[in-house]
């Protein structure tokens, strides 16, 4: 009892103690609710400095990413920029280029123009004369054309004439042979020309011979076409050159004067020939580039073993061959 009692003892006395100090429980629930109190507002501001240093933190994290992120996308702006920029250099050089070689271009394209214009205008003034000189081709061709057929009308008169004198001469023959017809106005007695010398039996008198032709030389002057007429109405024509031998003994006979000789040029339509009287071409030339090539020197005569081209209405001296066998006498 007593230890029971001895146990109870200070908790009573506790118990009256509290009793007895009614003024304490407040100042210790007060005391109590202040540590709370501070222990609450020490959680309250430790937790602020907390969570202030987290958002700080991340604030600074989230700034330092922006900051890169912003450098990275200026750096690649930069580069962007950079790598534009000289892209649009070599465009410019390229386009640069390219505009130099059109410019080129465009001068050889002005150039080739300018050329194929002059050539143009070079083949136009060439066809302007060649129309011209087609103009005057085809005027010289009409006069050829009117000579020709006035030549033509010549040789059938005279070849008619030639006809009626052939049959003169041979009525005269004719007469002649007959010694007791009296000779008759219309065909006188036949004298031989007073010009002439040293005569061969073989052909008339007056008339030269040499192998197998007889020449006679004319002591008047005509032109070609009455020389030739002369000779015709005798039963020769005008002298054809066969070869040297036959040259030196003609020019042995005319000496330097200009003689007619039976070499002419005959116009055709588009070409010019040298022909003989009997049609034949010219063989034998003592002398090359005689003839200019002119309408009007259309007849050949000689001097000094040469042949000259002259106009064919000039007047000179003539020389007719003929044959042995066909002997006439010449008409004066």
């Amino acid at each position: 009892m007593e230890v029971g009692n001895y146990a109870n003892v200070p908790i009573n006395r506790g118990m009256d103690k509290v009793r007895e100090s009614p003024k304490i429980l407040p100042l210790v629930g007060v005391s109590f609710l202040l540590v709370c109190i501070v222990q609450s507002a020490l959680h309250i501001y430790f937790w602020q400095q907390q969570v202030g240093l987290s958002k700080v933190f991340n604030v600074s994290e989230c700034n330092a990413t922006l900051l890169s992120e912003n450098d990275i996308r200026e750096q690649a702006v930069k580069e962007n920029y950079v790598e534009e920029m000289s892209q649009l250099k070599q465009d410019k050089a390229k386009l640069r280029k390219e505009n130099n070689q059109l410019k080129q271009e465009k001068t050889n394209l002005v150039q080739e123009k300018n050329k194929q214009l002059e050539n143009e205008q070079n083949l136009k003034n060439e066809r302007n004369q060649l129309f011209q000189e087609r103009k005057v081709l085809q005027d010289d061709n009409n006069k050829l054309k009117a000579m020709h057929q006035e030549n033509e009308e010549r040789m059938k008169r005279l070849t008619e004439e030639n006809r009626k004198l052939q049959d003169q001469i041979s009525t005269c023959e004719i007469t002649a042979s007959l010694p007791h017809l009296p000779s008759t106005p219309e065909c006188p007695p036949v004298t031989p020309p007073v010009c002439s010398q040293g005569t061969l039996p073989e052909c008339p008198p007056g008339w030269h011979t040499l192998k197998g032709s007889c020449y006679w030389v004319s002591c008047e002057q005509s032109t070609w076409f009455d020389a030739r007429t002369r000779c015709e109405s005798n039963g020769a024509d005008l002298v054809i050159v066969n070869d040297e031998t036959e040259l030196s003994f003609l020019s042995s006979v005319v000496g330097t004067s200009s003689t007619w000789v039976g070499l002419y040029v005959r116009h055709d339509i588009f070409s010019q020939t040298l022909v003989w009287v009997d049609g034949s071409t010219m063989t034998f030339r003592p002398n090359d580039h005689f003839y200019d090539g002119t309408s009007q020197e259309s007849c050949t005569s000689m001097k000094s073993s040469l042949y000259y081209s002259s106009i064919c209405y000039q007047t000179h001296g003539w020389i007719c061959e003929k044959k042995l066998e066909k002997t006439s006498y010449l008409r004066t």
